[in-house]
């Protein structure tokens, strides 16, 4: 037998195998609300572990795939996840798939104590104990509540919770604080 006889068997041979069991899967993505396109997807193909970004017009194509059934994952950060199992058997695949925005209807929110929360302040009441405020502006700083990182032992953490405060931190001798409030120079506060 020739070698032109063997070149062209072996030509057939492989022209076979590269045409055996090779399909294409498009796919357009549209939003279900409004049908408009959707381009910020990704689609992984977990049979063949790759992934697909659509184009503008959120097409996307996936050569080459398998006959079987093929697993796809749509993920988007604005949409819901999809799964999709696609059995592919011997003729190329045309699909719409709809994507569901991302949503939750919450119900009321009431924000009462937040600010005490946020800030760990409270007004003084009028009478405390023994003491009379009423004419008085002062601020309680409630610390069990400050958000403060008790490692540091940081007291500017603490007085940062009211405005107006100026303070000053001196550790020549140790932890000395000067505060000053509302315009007050912190150095003459000792006086």
């Amino acid at each position: 037998m020739s070698k032109a006889y063997f070149i062209s068997i072996g030509l057939f041979l492989l022209c076979q195998t590269a045409l055996v069991a090779q399909y294409r899967y498009e796919a357009i993505l549209l939003e279900t609300a409004t049908s408009t396109p959707i381009t910020t997807a990704e689609i992984y193909h977990t049979n063949a572990e790759k992934n697909y970004v659509p184009d503008k017009t959120g097409r996307i194509t996936i050569d080459n795939m398998q006959p079987g059934m093929q697993e796809l994952i749509i993920f988007s950060y604005e949409y819901n996840t999809v799964t999709l199992d696609i059995s592919i058997k011997d003729k190329n695949i045309k699909d719409t798939i709809y994507l569901d925005r991302l949503s939750a209807e919450l119900s009321e929110v009431v924000i009462n104590a937040k600010k005490e929360e946020l800030f760990a302040l409270r007004k003084m009441r009028r009478v405390e104990g023994t003491a009379i405020y009423s004419s008085k502006k002062t601020e309680v700083v409630l610390l069990d509540l400050i958000q403060a990182n008790l490692a540091s032992n940081n007291s500017r953490q603490i007085y940062a919770q009211i405005a107006g405060l100026n303070i000053y931190e001196g550790s020549d001798g140790g932890l000395q604080l000067a505060i000053g409030g509302r315009g007050l120079d912190p150095n003459r506060s000792s006086n």
